[in-house]
């Protein structure tokens, strides 16, 4: 099966890494992906580790119109290559 017929099958929404307001045994931070404050997970040890968890679907999503426009012989799209940089920069 070509990767790109898969799809995310995790929770949709932005996700965003938030710093609690108090720590949680070594948490300092959650992942949220709604207005509500509903959370993807509710303990991230660290602020570069809930970045990374909150840019996951980005990376994703870019890696796979990546692998996408290279399998059908698009590969120098600028477009790819802004989505996939904008997705690395979110992670770090």
């Amino acid at each position: 099966m070509e990767t790109a017929t898969k799809e995310f099958k995790g929770t949709k929404g932005e996700w965003k890494a938030v710093k609690l307001p108090y720590k949680v045994g070594l948490c300092t931070h959650e992942i949220q992906f709604n207005e509500d404050g509903e959370c993807v997970t509710d303990g991230v040890y660290g602020e570069a580790n809930a970045k990374l968890i909150a840019a996951a679907p980005d990376l994703l999503e870019a890696c796979m119109e990546f692998v996408r426009k290279v399998e059908c012989g698009e590969a120098k799209s600028k477009r790819s290559y802004a989505q996939m940089k904008q997705a690395i920069e979110k992670a770090l």
